[in-house]
């Protein structure tokens, strides 16, 4: 019985999203020779945003992990140094420690350079996500008749009826979609 509710919940929800979907597109768009997007909403909403910042979170979900795992191993390291001190004249001692921090530290270069890589790639799907929105953004003008389109933090004030972003974030995910697939045929796919 409870597994019928539950199935029934997600019809009616599915139901809603259609009709809430199929509303969103059919109404008009404003009569208005400006329209108004907000960019990062756009992107942040959109299926290949999301796919972005899910790709991100699991690579920096994996840095962290790996870092967390490399701290540990130095310190063990760096205790196991410390104790042996006493063994080691100052010279050897001094060898080691410095040959030890020559390594702590090409680490964190190369771990910091893995960071900046992933911050790069974000920013590089975002500007392929934009460069590809203009065939959208020209359709939303052909469709309401518009001349331009200005992003929203450009403008100081505005009628809300004027922000066509729901607008074009269907129709970037219909047409442009995620990504993940022009992403792969490229080569810049990493999974």
């Amino acid at each position: 019985m409870t597994r019928l509710l539950r199935l029934l919940w997600v019809v009616m929800g599915l139901a809603f999203l259609v009709g809430a979907q199929a509303e969103a597109q059919s109404r008009p768009l404003p009569p208005s020779s400006v329209l108004i997007i907000d960019s990062e909403r756009l992107y942040a909403e959109s299926a290949f945003g999301k796919r972005v910042l899910a790709e991100q979170q699991a690579e920096a979900a994996v840095l962290a992990a790996e870092y967390r795992r490399i701290e540990a191993e130095l310190s063990e390291e760096e205790q196991m140094l410390t104790d042996k001190r006493s063994e080691m004249s100052p010279e050897d001692f001094r060898m080691v420690a410095d040959a030890f921090d020559t390594r702590v530290e090409g680490i964190r270069e190369a771990q910091q350079q893995r960071e900046n890589d992933l911050i790069a790639l974000g920013d590089s799907e975002r500007q392929r996500f934009f460069a590809q929105l203009g065939p959208v953004l020209e359709a939303v003008l052909r469709e309401s008749g518009a001349l331009v389109v200005l992003e929203k933090r450009t403008v100081f004030a505005s009628s809300s009826a004027l922000d066509v972003t729901d607008r074009v974030l269907e129709q970037a995910d219909l047409i442009i979609g995620d990504g993940a697939a022009e992403n792969t045929e490229n080569g810049n796919g990493e999974n």
